[in-house]
């Protein structure tokens, strides 16, 4: 969110940008994966867990990509330019949906951070 400006949803922001932050790659130290199989549909979640540089950062973006068997999820961060932050590491999860799965061996690569998983 614009820190200047009232709460708006990610898509608003993408839309009107916001010219008081910047955007960069989440840093990510791990990645898990949890397979949910409802109405034998496979529904996998991926956890990324790693740290944001300060405590004004937050999460602006998540997308997900399906080639084959490979889930590319760029996770972007944003934090406001020219203010005040504090200056200590904030461990940090951010969950999403990957998607329906077919049965088969497929990797998670969140921010060049892998894991693979299986769908049965």
């Amino acid at each position: 969110m614009c820190r200047s400006e009232p709460r708006r949803s990610r898509r608003q922001i993408a839309s009107i940008g916001c010219a008081d932050t910047t955007s960069t790659p989440s840093h990510v130290e791990s990645v898990e994966v949890v397979e949910v199989v409802v109405d034998e549909a496979s529904q996998a979640t991926g956890t990324a867990n790693g740290y944001f540089p300060d405590g004004c950062t937050e999460v602006d973006d998540v997308q997900v990509v399906q080639n084959g068997g490979q889930l590319d999820v760029k996770v972007t961060t944003r934090r406001p330019v020219e203010t005040a932050c504090t200056q200590a590491i904030v461990e940090h999860s951010e969950t999403t949906r990957l998607g329906t799965l077919e049965p088969g061996d497929y990797t998670a690569v969140v921010n060049g951070v892998s894991q693979s998983f299986q769908v049965s």
